[in-house]
């Protein structure tokens, strides 16, 4: 049986990051809330440098201005990075003006603390689901080629969607043999700490599962060898 893939992506945000609240955690506020950034995304690096992994950081660009050294820390550690907007806001909320606006904000500040293309993107709380489509043809004008927005689940998006990583047609980006004119869409699983082994025992032939975590207070994605069952 051929061994499975496991991809595994880290939304790069802080704990107030959190879409539709108000009050304390109103955008407005969040230079005077206490960070905790740094510390859980230093403590994540060196784990995984430890397991030998490499993994794809989706980057709040509002971290990326104010912290351009962790920016830095997870290049020089070989991570993959990509844009998880700019001020953390749901795709559908913003609407396509205002999105196409946090989007290239958020490639501005990758770009400004030196990661040189970024052409991968995660949407807040997967917030590109059938009230947001339009979305993917924003990105593929500016150039992105991969998304993992649309989860597989009831809460956020459609159990009818994809599990596996497959390709997304779109007016933008003409649809050609040529993976770089194709726009690529990959599947989120996410669980119990040992959601993969038991989903890497569950078939004959396993697909690539992605493990994610989210830097809080508390794919093209690189590939990593399933934990010892």
């Amino acid at each position: 049986m051929t061994a499975p893939l496991n991809a595994f992506t880290v939304d790069l945000e802080e704990w107030f990051h959190v879409c539709g609240v108000g009050g304390t955690l109103n955008p407005e506020n969040w230079d005077r809330l206490p960070s905790r950034v740094e510390l859980t995304t230093h403590i994540l690096l060196d784990a995984l440098a430890r397991a030998g992994v490499r993994a794809t950081f989706f980057v709040v660009g509002w971290i990326a201005e104010r912290y351009p050294h962790l920016v830095e820390a997870v290049r020089e550690a070989e991570h993959e990075i990509g844009s998880h907007g700019y001020r953390h806001e749901r795709v559908y909320d913003l609407g396509p003006e205002r999105f196409a606006s946090d989007l290239r904000r958020s490639v501005q500040a990758l770009h400004a603390v030196g990661v040189p293309r970024v052409t991968l993107f995660r949407a807040p709380e997967w917030s590109i689901n059938d009230r947001s489509l339009w979305a993917l043809e924003q990105l593929a004008r500016d150039g992105f080629t991969l998304d993992s927005s649309m989860a597989p689940l009831k809460i956020v998006g459609s159990l009818a969607y994809p599990r596996h990583p497959h390709l997304r047609h779109t007016a933008a980006c003409p649809v050609d043999r040529n993976d770089e004119d194709l726009f690529r869409k990959s599947p989120i699983g996410f669980g119990k700490k040992d959601s993969l082994q038991r989903c890497n025992r569950s078939r004959s032939r396993p697909r690539p599962k992605e493990r994610h975590f989210t830097v809080r207070s508390s794919n093209s994605s690189r590939a990593m060898k399933p934990s010892a069952t």
